[in-house]
């Protein structure tokens, strides 16, 4: 009875020390897998947020060159307006440099006259002079006619002064008369052509006035066009600034998420480490009524299948299947096989390493988590999701049974396991079971 009690006592002990060495570790993995679940779920966060910001970026730059084409365009009926505007200057300077010449015409005329006027006076105080003349030689008749007129028409008109007046004063005294005549009517002349060039130029000023108020209104479409232009170009420059910000997010999140993996992994090895040393101690303690020592046995990845590949993980337990979805609406492109978290992901055929990454929105592989993806010489690939860690970089050759990644629940995933599939050189999804042995 005391040997046994002594047994027992031995055993809870035992045990206590067990997990004593376990508990901890498991706890930390648990700790890290949240915090793993945590920044996969904020990866995703900054990657749609990276994508609508390249989607509004985009947005932004078709309206930033929608109003660039119109700024273009108002510009260019600007500078027609523009032309227009200085076409019509011209021609009012030209309008003016013809009216200032015909009023110095005009002027001239006048000048002119003015001169034959004076001629013309000046004939006829000759004329008077020579009457005064005859009248102080006694011919009082005529001084008297020539008094008693009231004009020079009538003076003229008197038939006996007019036989009085020297022939050559007669002719220059009519020549006088049509000069001032003609120079009148060159004068009339010159004053309609100055009433003409004014109205000209009035109508002129007022095409100019309104081709230049057309000209302001352009340009302030213009203006306002480049105003909203310049405003979406800041918008554009704040929006870079945040894309860039949240690429650097993305990097240190990546960086925090490997570090995260790489405890994990830490944990995982210095628990394995502890129970190997446990089952150590166990099996040296258990021995059958034979004497034999007991043993947990291996489950490794399975034979090669005749299609040439393996199964990627021990154990052959299956989850969701290729093909239309049991629970929802879609289609399931792979199968997934559940597995303890940790558990090593095995390359299915040798290959080089085409993928190697978190996925995320936009990335091609979004919602898959951690994710490898294997090239094979047969031209096939191999798609490996939701892992813990990846161990394998784009790249790499990998043969045939390499560890490449740990099992995990990263990305859309509800629980530990693997996303398995198997892909076509032009990237058609086929059945996996097609390749790897199902059983």
């Amino acid at each position: 009875m005391k040997k046994h009690r002594l047994t027992k006592f031995i055993s809870l002990a035992l045990a206590v020390t067990m997990s004593a060495c376990i508990l901890p570790t498991s706890v930390f993995a648990k700790t890290d897998q949240s915090t793993i679940d945590d920044l996969n779920r904020k990866l995703a966060y900054l990657g749609d947020d990276q994508v609508n910001t390249s989607e509004y970026q985009a947005a932004l730059d078709q309206k930033i060159s929608l109003l660039q084409q119109e700024i273009d365009d108002a510009q260019a009926k600007e500078d027609a307006k523009n032309a227009d505007i200085t076409a019509k200057e011209v021609e009012i300077g030209k309008i003016n440099d013809q009216v200032l010449q015909t009023q110095t015409e005009i002027d001239q005329l006048n000048a002119e006259i003015e001169q034959k006027e004076q001629e013309k006076q000046k004939t006829i105080d000759q004329l008077k002079e020579r009457m005064i003349a005859d009248y102080k030689t006694g011919q009082t008749s005529s001084l008297d006619l020539l008094l008693s007129a009231s004009d020079f028409g009538e003076f003229m008109a008197g038939m006996e002064y007019i036989q009085r007046i020297a022939k050559h004063d007669k002719e220059l005294t009519d020549t006088l008369e049509q000069q001032v005549n003609e120079i009148q009517g060159s004068k009339q002349e010159r004053e309609t052509k100055l009433s003409s060039l004014q109205t000209q130029k009035s109508d002129m000023e007022t095409k100019l006035t309104e081709a230049q108020n057309e000209r302001d209104e352009i340009t302030a479409i213009r203006a306002n066009k480049q105003a909203k232009q310049d405003e979406l170009n800041s918008d554009k420059q704040k929006s870079i600034k945040h894309s860039n910000e949240v690429q650097q997010q993305i990097q240190e999140t990546r960086e925090e998420l490997e570090d995260a993996t790489q405890a994990i992994l830490e944990a995982q090895k210095e628990a394995e480490k502890n129970n190997n040393a446990n089952n150590s101690n166990n099996s040296s303690g258990n021995t059958d009524t034979n004497g034999n020592t007991g043993n947990t046995g291996s489950n490794n990845s399975g034979s090669v299948s005749s299609s040439g590949y393996m199964w990627p993980i021990p154990g052959r337990a299956m989850g969701d299947g290729y093909g239309p979805r049991d629970y929802g609406s879609g289609y399931h492109w792979g199968i997934d096989i559940p597995a303890p978290y940790g558990t090593d992901i095995r390359a299915a055929k040798s290959g080089t390493v085409i993928v190697s990454m978190m996925g995320y929105s936009g990335s091609g592989f979004g919602g898959y988590g951690n994710v490898v993806v294997i090239q094979h010489d047969d031209g096939y690939l191999t798609l490996y999701a939701h892992a813990s860690s990846r161990l394998v970089s784009v790249g790499q050759r990998v043969e045939q049974g390499q560890v490449i990644a740990k099992v995990g629940s990263t990305g859309d995933s509800t629980g530990n396991h693997l996303h398995f599939e198997v892909r076509d050189r032009n990237a058609n999804k086929l059945n996996p079971l097609n390749f790897v042995s199902p059983s």
